[in-house]
């Protein structure tokens, strides 16, 4: 794995956390992308099935990160990585949330209007600044 000078111990504190939740962000070609690589391969169950959920800000980098992972894979153990969007995980927590109301009067929202109230929240949090990272796609 290759790891910039400045963040030797990068892995060996993500391994010491005691949190289940592991948010990594830095600047560019600071050693996040092989870190979450080299975690995503400790963390595979004997299947080969990740047991990791790793998240990314757009399409192109889920694409990236599922291709490496499948390429750093032992003959392509790795089967299936979870590696999506930020929308994509909102749009499955959203849909698996029981339709709020008393029983028999909920309603699930449509596929629109979901998208519609994740792009309000993203809105919201990005204009309150709360989403530097991703001011870019946000």
């Amino acid at each position: 794995m290759d790891r910039p000078a400045e963040q030797p111990d990068l892995l060996e504190r993500i391994r010491s956390s005691a949190s289940r939740v592991i948010v990594l962000a830095g600047p560019a070609a600071c050693g996040k992308t092989s870190a979450v690589l080299a975690m995503a391969n400790e963390h595979r169950g004997e299947d080969g099935r990740g047991q990791c959920l790793l998240l990314a800000p757009n399409a192109p980098t889920v694409a990236q990160l599922t291709r490496r992972i499948l390429d750093d894979s032992a003959a392509a153990a790795a089967l299936s990585p979870s590696v999506m969007t930020f929308a994509a995980l909102a749009g499955r927590l959203l849909a698996d949330c029981p339709p709020a109301g008393p029983p028999g009067r909920g309603r699930m929202l449509s596929p629109l209007t979901r998208r519609l109230t994740l792009r309000g929240i993203i809105d919201e949090l990005s204009a309150a600044g709360q989403l530097p990272a991703f001011a870019a796609v946000a």
